[in-house]
């Protein structure tokens, strides 16, 4: 007979998922980041999660395994560079599949692109505001 894996069985590479947590972004706007980060792990179950946490540096980072639940809370709360989670990607032992950022899309951005997806998850979509790379993926408040 023929066998056909099941889309469950495919086993999806690192994910990273950058969390701004500038003094910008709320406890509800971080709430919203936090279900939409839980909606996209369920749908794309990465074997490892990297979140990592950032203002203007990365303030703290956090390594879930498939199955493990992931919390997302607030740290840092400074201004907005978004190098530094770029630059964190390159110390990781396993490159990362793809990067989702979770912003509010106020702040520096890599002079290059890293290289790898990059998907800009935001609820303040501003028109002056264009990502140099990557998708802009807007989320109802």
């Amino acid at each position: 007979g023929l066998f056909l894996p099941s889309l469950h069985s495919r086993e999806m590479g690192p994910l990273v998922i950058g969390v701004d947590t500038s003094g910008s972004i709320d406890q509800k706007l971080l709430e919203i980041f936090a279900a939409e980060a839980k909606a996209v792990i369920e749908e794309l179950q990465p074997r490892r999660v990297h979140v990592m946490y950032c203002d203007t540096v990365v303030q703290k980072q956090e390594v879930f395994e498939r199955g493990d639940t992931i919390t997302i809370e607030a740290s840092g709360g400074g201004g907005t560079d978004f190098r530094p989670v770029f630059k964190a990607l390159e110390d990781l032992e396993e490159p990362p599949v793809c990067l989702i950022y979770l912003t509010d899309l106020r702040g520096t951005f890599p002079a290059e692109d890293p290289g790898l997806p990059v998907m800009w998850v935001t609820t303040h979509w501003n028109k002056n505001t264009v990502a140099p790379f990557g998708e802009v993926v807007t989320i109802d408040e």
